[in-house]
C-alpha cells in the first residue's frame, strides 16, 4: 500500500527531474520545421552545435527579458528577446562554436 508521505516524495522526485523539451518549438508560422528541429538536435549529439541552453545563457546575460522565439537558419541560432522596454531584440549566435554574432534592434 503506497503511504501519503511516499505520495508525496514520489511528486517532489517527478517535479525534480528535468523534461527533455524540444530544441526549437515546431511552428510554421516561424519557418521552424521538424526536420531544422532532428538536424539541430543530430548535429548537437555529434558535438557539431553546442548546446542552445548556453547561448541562451548568454542572450539573457545581453539582452535581459522574454524570450520570444529561437530559429535556427544555416548555420546561425536567431534568438528574439522582448525586453521590458517593449523593443524586441535578436541575438545571432553561431551554432557551431557559441560565438555571439550580434544583436539587432527592431523597431
Amino acid at each position: 500500500m503506497l503511504t501519503p508521505s511516499f505520495l508525496i516524495a514520489a511528486m517532489f522526485a517527478a517535479a525534480a527531474t528535468p523534461m527533455q523539451a524540444p530544441l526549437l518549438a515546431s511552428d510554421e508560422a516561424s519557418g521552424t520545421s521538424n526536420a531544422d528541429q532532428i538536424r539541430a538536435r543530430q548535429a548537437r549529439q555529434r558535438g557539431e552545435f553546442v548546446a542552445l541552453e548556453h547561448l541562451l545563457s548568454d542572450a539573457r546575460r545581453r539582452q535581459p527579458g522574454e524570450l520570444v522565439e529561437v530559429e535556427l537558419e544555416g548555420f546561425i541560432y536567431e534568438i528574439e528577446v522582448l525586453r521590458a522596454d517593449g523593443r524586441l531584440v535578436e541575438l545571432e549566435y553561431d551554432a557551431r562554436t557559441g560565438q555571439w554574432l550580434g544583436t539587432e534592434l527592431d523597431d
